[in-house]
């Protein structure tokens, strides 16, 4: 056991992305990835302020950002027409915006550090056994230590980490057989799961939403952004799950998944080696898609595998293939 000193996990510095405009480019990134604002449509700012409940310049400045990185493209007097990668016809204009949140209602700064902060715990960014103090972490965030305080006791009553007294938290470490029952348990129930939302088909709306997450899950392999990678994989896993109506199921799936620990997710990115298992997400759409159940059964399974497989390398340096 030790306390976390200069040696700091990459967590994302929160004073860098506090003002509104840049909260914004956050939300509509998100909401090109997760199918929210269609590709081919054109939204107007003002519109969009409207959703959001704030004054249209500070939109504005947000598009145009994302017109920067490749989400939209401007529309001369029209307003912006978010793209995908086949950037292909000239779009329809849709005032009538979809489930955008408003930022008088946006999740609060503790809902944002405690996402963040389960990511982390999840990839590995922050390490089992180590103590991390909620004022180190606040400066790390660039934010008060009470918001962080108060994420890492919502951690605790998940079982993430435990409170040191007069320390601070300590990342709760797994055993090998741990992280195996738990693995086996996704298994059991997500395995078959899969194979009958193929036999029984999903709609056109969905697949696009699981279609813009793979494409995001794909996105943070690349930019080895390995706290976005498992947040958004759990909402792409947890989408498509959602598909059953079985709220009890994922609500199980959602507390197994928390509980996992992908420890070699850092040493795949810096090899670039997380990009082709990223990739299994879109070839999981388009086998369910075109209802191939044994092909989207058979490919469920391996990607589970990979949890205790190519997945969990340790420092050392070494993977492990998953089991056939």
């Amino acid at each position: 056991m030790s306390v976390a000193g200069d040696a700091m996990p990459a967590l994302p510095s929160l004073r860098e992305r506090r003002n509104l405009r840049e909260d914004l480019a956050v939300t509509l990134r998100s909401a090109v990835i997760a199918g929210e604002l269609a590709p081919g449509k054109i939204y107007s700012a003002p519109a969009l302020a409207k959703q959001f409940g704030v004054s249209a310049t500070p939109v504005r400045e947000a598009m145009i950002d994302l017109v920067r990185e490749g989400f939209f493209a401007t529309m001369r007097n029209k307003g912006f027409r978010a793209i995908d990668q086949s950037d292909a016809g000239s779009g329809d204009f849709d005032d009538s915006v979809s489930s955008l949140p408003s930022f008088r209602e946006r999740p609060n700064l503790r809902e944002e550090l405690t996402v963040t902060l389960r990511g982390a715990v999840i990839s590995g960014e922050l390490v089992p056994g180590q103590i991390y103090s909620a004022p180190a972490l606040a400066k790390q965030f660039g934010v008060s230590a009470t918001p962080v305080r108060e994420a890492m006791l919502d951690l605790v009553r998940e079982g993430l980490v435990d409170t040191m007294r007069n320390k601070g938290f300590r990342v709760t470490d797994l055993s090998d057989a741990d992280l195996d029952n738990i693995n086996d348990l996704r298994a059991l129930i997500e395995v078959p799961t899969v194979r009958r939302i193929t036999e029984g088909g999903v709609d056109p709306a969905t697949i696009e939403k699981l279609r813009m997450l793979a494409a995001g899950i794909e996105d943070a392999a690349k930019r080895r952004d390995l706290i976005a990678h498992v947040t958004i994989d759990t909402d792409f896993h947890l989408t498509l799950l959602a598909t059953t109506g079985n709220d009890p199921l994922v609500d199980t799936v959602r507390s197994l998944r928390s509980k996992s620990r992908i420890y070699g997710l850092r040493l795949l990115a810096e090899r670039d080696e997380l990009i082709p298992s990223s990739r299994e997400h879109m070839e999981l759409v388009d086998l369910i898609e075109a209802g191939d159940a044994d092909g989207a059964e058979d490919l469920m399974r391996r990607h589970i595998g990979h949890v205790r497989g190519i997945w969990a390398a340790s420092d050392s340096g070494t993977t492990t293939q998953p089991e056939p």
